[in-house]
């Protein structure tokens, strides 16, 4: 049996073989440009599915490593307020000891109730310090200042407390999360002074620093002076030092050991996964320059075909 090969059918196995080596040419040069063997799913289904993946762990890394960041970031804040709040609190604890040896006169004794009320101020002012907007010690409540001062004198906490403060954590790796919630109230305590409107007199209310040095404020403004109440204030201003140094222990720990260790380790993973991304889609430079020239060399041969086909006719025949 014999296959009658006609021109028509000749050239367009040609030509179609000639847009072939045309298109692995074409992919080898973007793969020469970028440098990658895979550069779209169709040039392998599996391994594009699996960079796929491996970028989106990237990426969650980055966003791990991003909040470390915030958090250390907050924690240093934190630590840097809570260490201003100890050198005027122990200030405080000096004046106590000096005002309770009961050799100071009234006016003396005004004079270091002057500077009690100012280290008050002082500690209230860290005590309302903002991180990116968000006041650190308001727990929740991180749009409003975590205390206010009343015109009697009382300092009240306005943050959140208890369980509300749930909700206050930031992803630091895969389903590990920190807590960044701190309650004011657990650190610096609260105050509502004495009322001696009435009698008998109703004693002071609070907690933490913020009573220790309400009290010793009232103890110094008291007429005839009474060194023994004033010697009173300065244990419960080393208790509410205790607290604060408890505390920012707690936190800066954070810092030093597990943001440190968490970091280190989301390093190492992004080494790996980054090492199985380059496997999967690096391009082997020599073998790619190899191909080049083997389909550049199979292109130009079938041009030239195509146009040697192309230029005959019938009248070649006649």
């Amino acid at each position: 049996m014999y296959v009658r090969t006609t021109t028509l059918g000749t050239s367009d196995r040609l030509v179609s073989q000639m847009m072939a080596n045309q298109s692995a040419l074409l992919n080898t040069q973007i793969q020469l440009s970028s440098q990658k063997r895979i550069n779209r799913p169709s040039d392998d289904c599996v391994d594009a599915a699996q960079i796929l993946s491996l970028g989106r762990q990237q990426d969650k890394i980055s966003t791990y490593k991003d909040n470390i960041n915030t958090a250390r970031e907050q924690i240093n804040m934190l630590d840097s307020s809570l260490a201003q709040v100890i050198n005027v609190a122990q200030r405080a604890n000096e004046l106590a000891v000096q005002g309770s040896n009961g050799v100071y006169s009234k006016d003396q004794l005004g004079a270091i109730k002057t500077e009690i009320d100012q280290i008050t101020a002082s500690v209230m002012d860290f005590a309302n310090t903002q991180y990116n907007g968000q006041y650190i010690f308001a727990g929740n409540n991180v749009s409003s200042p975590a205390y206010t001062k009343g015109a009697d004198g009382s300092i009240v906490y306005q943050g959140s407390s208890g369980s509300q403060d749930s909700g206050r954590t930031m992803e630091i790796m895969e389903g590990t999360y920190l807590a960044l919630n701190v309650n004011g109230s657990d650190v610096f305590g609260s105050f509502t002074p004495s009322d001696t409107t009435v009698d008998p007199a109703i004693p002071s209310q609070g907690s933490g620093l913020f009573k220790a040095l309400g009290d010793l404020s009232e103890s110094l403004a008291l007429d005839p002076p009474d060194s023994q109440k004033i010697s009173e204030s300065i244990g419960t201003i080393k208790d509410g030092l205790n607290t604060i140094n408890n505390v920012r222990t707690e936190y800066g720990s954070y810092a030093s050991t597990r943001l440190n260790m968490t970091e280190s380790y989301l390093t190492d993973l992004s080494l790996s996964v980054t090492e199985q991304r380059s496997n999967l889609e690096d391009l082997d430079m020599i073998q790619a320059i190899t191909d080049y020239s083997n389909e550049n060399y199979a292109y130009q041969a079938s041009l030239s075909s195509v146009s040697k086909t192309m230029q005959i006719s019938l009248l070649n025949y006649i």
